[in-house]
C-alpha cells in the first residue's frame, strides 16, 4: 500500500508542477496581451492626443488671426467715425460760409452810397461795424437799413468821430453794434 501512495504522491506533484509551469505561461501571456493592449491604447491616445494638440494650435492661431481682423475692423470703424465728423464739420463750415456770403452780400445792399465798412467784429453775441462816411445822416441811413433785416436786431450807433470837416462833405467814422440773429 505504501507504493501505492507514493505513485499517487508522485502523480500530484508531477499534475502539481505541470499546472504551476501551465499557469505561469498563462500568466506572462496575459502580461504580454495586456502589454500590447496597452501599447495599442498608449499609440492610439497619443495619436488622438497629437491631432488634438495640432487643432488646437490651428484654431488658436485662426482666433489670433480673428482677432487682429476685429481690432483692424475696430480701427477702420473709429476712422470711418471721424472721417463722418470731420465732413459734418466741414459740411458745417460750408452752411457757415453760405450765411456769411450771404451775411455780407446783404450788407454790401444795405450800405448806403458814401459809406465804407472798414473793418468788423464779430463775437458770437454781438457784431462791430467800423466805417466812414461822407455825413451823420447816412449813418443814420445805414442804421434803418440794418435794423429792417433778418440779421440784426437792437442795434446802436457806439461811437462817431467827425476828422475832416468839409462842409456838406464831412469824413465821419463810426462803430455800430448790434445783435446778430
Amino acid at each position: 500500500m505504501i507504493m501505492m501512495q507514493s505513485n499517487i504522491l508522485d502523480w500530484r506533484k508531477k499534475d502539481k508542477i505541470h499546472r504551476e509551469s501551465n499557469n505561469k505561461k498563462v500568466i506572462i501571456l496575459a502580461i504580454f496581451i495586456t502589454f500590447i493592449l496597452n501599447s495599442i491604447v498608449i499609440i492610439m491616445f497619443n495619436s488622438s492626443l497629437n491631432d488634438k494638440i495640432k487643432l488646437n494650435k490651428y484654431i488658436s492661431g485662426e482666433v489670433k488671426k480673428l482677432q487682429i481682423e476685429v481690432s483692424d475692423i475696430e480701427e477702420d470703424r473709429k476712422k470711418i467715425s471721424e472721417l463722418k465728423n470731420n465732413l459734418k464739420v466741414l459740411d458745417d463750415i460750408k452752411q457757415e460760409r453760405k450765411k456769411i456770403t450771404q451775411f455780407i452780400d446783404d450788407l454790401s445792399h444795405l450800405t448806403p452810397e458814401q459809406t465804407y465798412i472798414k473793418k468788423m467784429k464779430y463775437d458770437g453775441n454781438y457784431i462791430e461795424i467800423y466805417g466812414l462816411t461822407s455825413n451823420m445822416s447816412l449813418i443814420s441811413n445805414f442804421l434803418n437799413n440794418i435794423n429792417g433785416t433778418m440779421h440784426f436786431y437792437d442795434t446802436r450807433i457806439i461811437k462817431t468821430d467827425i476828422i475832416k470837416k468839409h462842409g456838406y462833405n464831412d469824413i465821419v467814422l463810426f462803430k455800430i453794434k448790434s445783435k446778430k440773429i
